[in-house]
């Protein structure tokens, strides 16, 4: 290598030329690069200033010398900060035209931007890739006005030349073309005999980092050879690269990459995210491959993940009819499976009957465990190891595979239905829509403005508790939010929480068979919810398929030879107690044995944590586990707060009592295969920490559940400020059933907050005490991965929430935080001071609706991201 100091005048002003190669990315720098380049421009004019100011490196590798023409240089690193300053130059030579100086802007252009004497693309002193090309090129020539990032970042610099000393004289303009030529600096590094493409990797050091779509791209062109690669680009890469690109043309690299990675493990070798670039260079390295093979099998491939992912739709109607109740459940991580049964398909090994009924099979699986409780953690690698059991019979080897991972039978997910918090899922809507367009009429109802209607509604009225009974209350809890009880209208708002007689005229109107049919019924109650429900279930059941009964297999053993199961037991918990003890968790495990379950210390008096290892349903799992005298108490004590937990804790938990009627279980499974001996210190790392974290989560809950024995009374085993809270809280809840408050409070705890469901998934309402500040508060909170972009949407009405609220609000973002909240604070109280306590209820039971009031429409009209609930503080 050879390199040298060069200031900018002496790079430009010479007999080179510069051409940034098409493995390069595209020009990317945008204003806050602009910005910074400017500011260190602008203090090199101060008048303290002096010497030069080093902007980096300038990598080139030369292209082999020929006789009579400019010498060529590639340019490897320093692409976003030279063509920035070629833009600049064009801009100011355009500040000399406007100040009618044509000598200095033929002087700029002359030793800066074009070689005089040239002709064509040797012209240009800096010649960029082909898609930058015309709107640089643009700028240079000013035959057209230039667009896109080019012409952004001319106007920008004409804005900022317009207020530099001098602006608009040639004393001014000269002086800034000096300091850009003289005293802006580089290292020019020249190497010869390199790899310009490996090069490019290892000095990539600024602007915007490389992705791995940008790695395979340019690894690519790098074995198309130059005079090629116009043609190559516009015959088979840009085509590939446009499926991933949005109406403004610009590329979603996220996405682009994602297809690589999926392309890639359609031969069933799960890739980590992050290896993308590794694996597809190490695959085709080790070959000599083709570029224009394997790019013409990209562009072939990328049509199928477009027909995939729902960009466009599958010639085969049947094929396409599948596909969209896939698309609904949104699981990409079916796309490389997918991507080999097209594949199959393209080669005529498998029909398109065939594809449809794979595609169903794996919507059947992902809804039917979803509605069972099942975990979808593993998904992604579950589905490509698929590939490698499907055999030359893939449907029926798919089918078998799914069935050993405990893919829901038809009774279970029947029962599992009836009983299912539909309303509570993401895929409310996506099941009604579907369980409607089932009937299959002629001229189906349009389903695009279809709401989903509580029939018993989500506030009882005084009417419908009247109608409900004494039970009222626990039909409301139970059967609330599950498929019986919820259907479609397109006039959701009207009928509110009427009685069941006028929403049954409504619903007699209605176009959609699922609320048309409602009107047969002349009570609504939990009889009716309940049947309607088992009706639903057994249509669902149709729609997504699976097994019709239990798949049980057993496991061959020979006499006097220990199962070859219980050396794996045995072998996975020596592993686990090993890992634990190595990472110094604080986890009690006991010896290993051979058993599917291991013993890992007490959590309180009547509860104790449990691993399990399960080989026939494929999952382990952690546990917790109540026994004891007071276990039904305690388990129920602790159910009540089952949202809050399973927000806390990130996933969604089994909640089970077993035979015995004394021992009662909740269940944290993560679906994975236990054989897979190379793969168990990563699942000792998750089954340690989902211990770690069912311990936390549980432990502070079974102290402050402290169920009384019998005879005492419900505040034994608390000290005073615990009782005060229970106390607090509890007269406030009284006072909020009383007055038929929209707010269900649930049961009071002693703690400082009292948190209240809003019926939206990732929001809550909360009133906190505060003694050492003196206040109170009414907080709305919200959590899980799309906290910051719903809190960004609520706080564009905040203008007009504030003015309906006729207060300001504290609008808290909390960046380093998985939630953000709104708070309305009251200073000057005292939680302590019983006789100030209905002022206090008063105030907090009124702002409390006033929120609701004021964000839950606002919030119903946010599309819920379907991203898994993230970590819960508190408040």
């Amino acid at each position: 290598m050879k390199s040298n100091n060069l200031t900018l005048g002496d790079i430009l002003n010479s007999p080179n030329q510069y051409v940034i190669p098409v493995f390069q990315r595209y020009y990317r720098w945008d204003q806050p690069e602009w910005e910074k380049l400017w500011e260190s421009l602008a203090g090199l004019q101060k008048p303290e200033k002096t010497g030069r100011h080093f902007l980096g490196f300038i990598v080139l590798v030369p292209e082999p010398p020929s006789p009579g023409k400019l010498t060529r240089y590639y340019l490897i690193d320093g692409q976003q900060r030279l063509t920035t300053l070629s833009i600049l130059l064009c801009a100011l030579r355009d500040a000399a035209i406007a100040a009618s100086l044509p000598e200095l802007a033929d002087e700029i252009a002359e030793t800066c931007l074009i070689h005089r004497h040239r002709r064509g693309i040797d012209r240009f002193r800096l010649y960029p890739k082909q898609r930058d090309r015309e709107h640089f090129t643009a700028a240079v020539l000013r035959q057209t006005q230039a667009e896109g990032r080019v012409g952004s970042a001319v106007r920008y610099f004409d804005g900022r030349l317009a207020a530099i000393p001098g602006a608009g004289t040639e004393e001014g303009l000269r002086a800034f073309f000096a300091l850009l030529m003289q005293r802006v600096e580089f290292v020019h590094a020249t190497l010869e005999g390199e790899n310009a493409f490996n090069i490019f990797k290892s000095l990539n050091s600024t602007g915007v980092p490389l992705g791995q779509a940008d790695l395979i791209r340019n690894f690519m062109f790098m074995h198309v050879p130059v005079e090629d690669q116009d043609q190559f680009d516009d015959d088979l890469w840009k085509p590939t690269e446009r499926r991933f690109e949005d109406a403004e043309g610009n590329l979603d690299a996220e996405r682009f990459s994602a297809f690589f990675r999926d392309n890639m493990m359609r031969d069933g070798e799960y890739i980590p995210v992050t290896d993308t670039f590794e694996a597809f260079q190490s695959r085709y390295t080790a070959t000599g491959f083709d570029p224009f093979a394997v790019a013409a099998d990209l562009k072939l491939a990328s049509d199928w993940y477009a027909i995939i992912s729902g960009g466009e739709p599958d010639p085969c109607p049947e094929v396409e009819s599948a596909l969209v109740g896939l698309r609904e459940l949104e699981s990409s991580t079916t796309y490389s499976l997918l991507l080999n049964l097209y594949r199959r398909r393209h080669a005529g090994s498998l029909a398109e009957s065939d594809l449809a009924d794979a595609v169903r099979l794996l919507t059947g699986f992902i809804l039917r465990r979803l509605v069972c409780g099942e975990n979808s953690r593993g998904y992604s690698r579950l589905f490509v190891q698929a590939i490698t059991d499907l055999g030359d019979r893939p449907v029926e080897n798919l089918r078998r595979f799914l069935e050993a991972r405990d893919f829901p039978d038809t009774p279970r997910f029947v029962e599992a239905f009836v009983r299912f918090n539909l309303y509570g899922s993401r895929y409310r809507k996506t099941v009604l829509e579907a369980l409607e367009r089932s009937h299959g009429h002629k001229e189906p109802a349009d389903l695009r403005n279809a709401q989903v209607e509580h029939i018993m509604p989500q506030t009882l009225s005084d009417a419908w508790r009247s109608t409900l009974g004494d039970a009222a209350e626990e039909i409301h809890s139970v059967w609330l939010h599950t498929p019986g009880n919820l259907t479609l209208t397109g006039y959701n708002p009207e009928l509110h929480n009427k009685p069941f007689a006028a929403k049954r005229l409504d619903y007699q109107a209605s176009n959609y068979v699922l609320t048309r049919s409602l009107a047969d019924s002349g009570s609504w109650g939990a009889v009716e919810i309940q049947s309607r429900g088992q009706e639903l279930a057994k249509r669902a059941a149709t729609i997504w398929p699976g097994p019709a009964a239990p798949v049980r297999r057993s496991e061959p053993r020979t006499e006097g030879v220990e199962p070859a199961r219980y050396g794996l037991r045995r072998g996975y918990w020596t592993g686990l107690r090993e890992h634990v003890a190595a990472v110094g968790s604080p986890l009690k495990l006991r010896a290993p044995t051979n058993t599917y379950d291991l013993r890992c210390g007490r959590i309180g008096a009547g509860a104790r944590l449990h691993a399990y290892i399960t080989l026939r349903h494929r999952w382990i799992s952690a546990a917790v586990i109540f026994d004891g005298k007071q276990a039904k108490q305690e388990y129920q004590e602790i159910r009540a707060h089952r949202e809050a937990i399973e927000s806390e804790i990130g996933a969604r938990l089994h909640w089970t009592n077993r035979p015995d009627g004394k021992t009662f279980e909740v269940v944290y499974r993560n679906p994975v295969d236990p054989t897979a001996e190379a793969l168990w210190p990563t699942y000792f790392d998750w089954q340690r920490r989902a211990l770690e974290t069912l311990h936390r989560v549980f432990g502070s809950r079974v102290a402050k559940a402290a169920p009384a024995e019998p005879g005492g009374s419900p505040g034994d085993g608390l000290n005073a400020t615990q009782q005060r809270h229970v106390e607090y809280w509890s007269a406030l809840r009284e006072r909020m059933t009383e007055s038929h408050s929209p707010l269900k409070a649930r049961k009071p705890l002693p703690q400082s907050w009292a948190d209240f469901s809003i019926g939206h998934h990732y929001f809550n309402l909360a009133a906190t005490t505060n003694k050492t500040t003196g206040s109170i508060a009414v907080i709305l909170i919200l959590h899980g991965s799309q906290a910051k972009t719903h809190f960004r949407a609520l706080e564009a009405y905040r203008e007009a929430i504030e003015e309906e609220l006729r207060h300001p609000l504290d609008w808290r973002e909390c960046p380093d935080a998985s939630l953000s909240q709104i708070e309305f604070r009251r200073h000057g109280v005292d939680p302590t001071d019983r006789s100030a306590w209905p002022d206090q209820h008063r105030w907090l039971q009124e702002n409390l609706e006033a929120l609701y009031r004021a964000f839950e429409p606002r919030i119903k009209a946010l599309k819920m991201d379907a991203n898994p609930v993230e970590l819960i503080t508190d408040t």
